[in-house]
Protein backbone atom coordinates (compact mmCIF):
# COMPACT_ATOMS: atom_id res chain seq x y z
CA UNK A 1 0.00 0.00 0.00
CA UNK A 2 2.06 2.93 -1.00
CA UNK A 3 1.38 6.34 -2.06
CA UNK A 4 2.98 9.40 -3.81
CA UNK A 5 3.66 13.13 -2.57
CA UNK A 6 4.30 15.24 -4.95
CA UNK A 7 7.31 17.92 -5.65
CA UNK A 8 8.31 20.28 -3.03
CA UNK A 9 11.33 22.22 -2.22
CA UNK A 10 13.40 20.19 0.87
CA UNK A 11 16.58 21.95 2.22
CA UNK A 12 19.76 20.64 3.45
CA UNK A 13 20.95 21.98 6.96
CA UNK A 14 23.06 24.90 5.47
CA UNK A 15 20.11 26.01 3.59
CA UNK A 16 20.65 24.38 0.10
CA UNK A 17 17.88 23.59 -1.51
CA UNK A 18 16.39 20.34 -4.09
CA UNK A 19 13.12 19.04 -5.55
CA UNK A 20 13.10 15.67 -6.05
CA UNK A 21 10.75 14.47 -8.57
CA UNK A 22 8.48 13.31 -5.18
CA UNK A 23 8.56 11.13 -2.20
CA UNK A 24 6.80 7.79 -2.00
CA UNK A 25 5.50 6.24 1.19
CA UNK A 26 4.86 2.25 1.61
CA UNK A 27 2.78 1.68 4.51
CA UNK A 28 2.90 -1.77 4.33
CA UNK A 29 6.43 -2.87 3.96
CA UNK A 30 7.25 0.51 6.25
CA UNK A 31 9.59 2.21 3.46
CA UNK A 32 9.83 5.71 2.15
CA UNK A 33 11.35 6.78 -0.75
CA UNK A 34 12.89 9.39 -2.73
CA UNK A 35 11.78 9.60 -6.11
CA UNK A 36 14.25 11.48 -8.91
CA UNK A 37 14.14 10.68 -13.09
CA UNK A 38 17.01 11.64 -14.98
CA UNK A 39 17.37 11.73 -18.61
CA UNK A 40 20.14 9.50 -20.04
CA UNK A 41 21.98 11.70 -21.40
CA UNK A 42 22.97 13.58 -18.23
CA UNK A 43 26.02 13.32 -16.67
CA UNK A 44 26.26 10.45 -13.80
CA UNK A 45 28.95 12.60 -11.57
CA UNK A 46 28.83 16.19 -12.74
CA UNK A 47 24.76 16.05 -12.41
CA UNK A 48 23.04 12.89 -11.18
CA UNK A 49 25.76 11.80 -7.80
CA UNK A 50 25.24 15.75 -7.03
CA UNK A 51 21.78 16.00 -7.25
CA UNK A 52 21.13 12.76 -5.69
CA UNK A 53 23.02 13.21 -2.52
CA UNK A 54 21.64 16.61 -1.85
CA UNK A 55 18.36 14.98 -1.96
CA UNK A 56 19.64 12.15 0.41
CA UNK A 57 21.19 15.02 2.75
CA UNK A 58 18.49 17.00 2.50
CA UNK A 59 15.68 14.57 2.78
CA UNK A 60 17.45 13.85 6.55
CA UNK A 61 16.66 16.83 8.09
CA UNK A 62 14.01 16.93 10.61
CA UNK A 63 12.09 19.66 9.10
CA UNK A 64 11.83 17.82 5.64
CA UNK A 65 10.73 14.94 7.34
CA UNK A 66 8.15 17.54 9.31
CA UNK A 67 7.35 18.57 6.03
CA UNK A 68 6.04 15.25 4.56
CA UNK A 69 4.48 14.48 7.52
CA UNK A 70 2.30 17.64 7.22
CA UNK A 71 1.94 16.98 3.52
CA UNK A 72 0.89 13.09 4.39
CA UNK A 73 -1.48 13.90 6.80
CA UNK A 74 -3.19 16.58 4.36
CA UNK A 75 -3.62 13.87 1.49
CA UNK A 76 -5.45 11.60 4.09
CA UNK A 77 -7.76 13.99 5.00
CA UNK A 78 -7.99 15.18 1.39
CA UNK A 79 -7.49 12.60 -0.83
CA UNK A 80 -9.91 9.44 -0.72
CA UNK A 81 -7.64 7.20 -2.73
CA UNK A 82 -4.96 7.61 -0.02
CA UNK A 83 -7.33 7.57 2.87
CA UNK A 84 -8.13 4.10 1.69
CA UNK A 85 -5.04 2.79 1.43
CA UNK A 86 -4.52 3.80 5.47
CA UNK A 87 -7.73 2.28 6.20
CA UNK A 88 -7.16 -1.24 4.20
CA UNK A 89 -4.24 -1.62 6.64
CA UNK A 90 -6.19 -0.37 9.93
CA UNK A 91 -4.72 2.45 10.41
CA UNK A 92 -7.13 5.00 12.03
CA UNK A 93 -7.09 8.79 11.71
CA UNK A 94 -6.11 8.88 14.85
CA UNK A 95 -2.41 7.12 14.00
CA UNK A 96 -1.96 8.64 10.51
CA UNK A 97 1.01 10.70 11.51
CA UNK A 98 2.14 8.44 14.30
CA UNK A 99 2.61 5.84 11.44
CA UNK A 100 4.41 8.08 8.79
CA UNK A 101 7.06 9.58 11.84
CA UNK A 102 7.59 6.49 12.44
CA UNK A 103 8.47 5.37 8.99
CA UNK A 104 10.38 8.57 7.99
CA UNK A 105 12.69 7.65 10.71
CA UNK A 106 14.87 5.60 9.13
CA UNK A 107 16.84 6.52 6.00
CA UNK A 108 14.96 6.77 2.33
CA UNK A 109 15.35 4.45 -0.54
CA UNK A 110 16.46 6.58 -3.56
Amino acid sequence: MRFYLPKTLIKTADGAGTIPDGFAIDLGQRKWYVVEAELGHHDVWNHIAKQVSKQIVASLQLTTKQKLEDISADMYERDEYTKEKFTNLGITSVNVRKVIRDILQDDPIV
